[in-house]
């Protein structure tokens, strides 16, 4: 009972079931964590309670300016996740750039608010 106890935590309800997750849906999962770490870091985290769509268009209602970038890989994670959409060559490359330069954009927001 203790081993199965141990490996129900361990694991995954898909893994349990012997299911892996389409490629694509862990990739879009991973742009998605990336880009909510990118924003904590530089303070425009989004909270559990708030969906990424929902982050997004409070980004663009407070002209954060990563929140173009931020909406771009919203919805083709959105598209991926729910739409049944995959990602085309090279794009979940390009959507790592994109939250690079959103990180980058929020680290200089930042700095901008700090000397102010």
């Amino acid at each position: 009972v203790a081993l199965w106890w141990r490996r129900r935590q361990l694991v995954g309800p898909a893994q349990r079931r012997g299911r892996r997750r389409a490629p694509g849906l862990e990739q879009a999962a991973e742009v998605l964590r990336r880009l909510d770490q990118a924003l904590a870091k530089h303070g425009a985290a989004r909270p559990a309670s708030r969906t990424p769509a929902e982050h997004a268009a409070r980004l663009h209602r407070r002209a954060h300016p990563s929140a173009d970038l931020a909406s771009v890989v919203i919805d083709r994670y959105n598209a991926v996740r729910f739409g049944g959409d995959e990602f085309g060559e090279d794009e979940v490359a390009h959507l790592h750039g994109l939250v690079r330069q959103a990180a980058e954009r929020a680290k200089a927001e930042r700095a901008e608010e700090s000397r102010r």
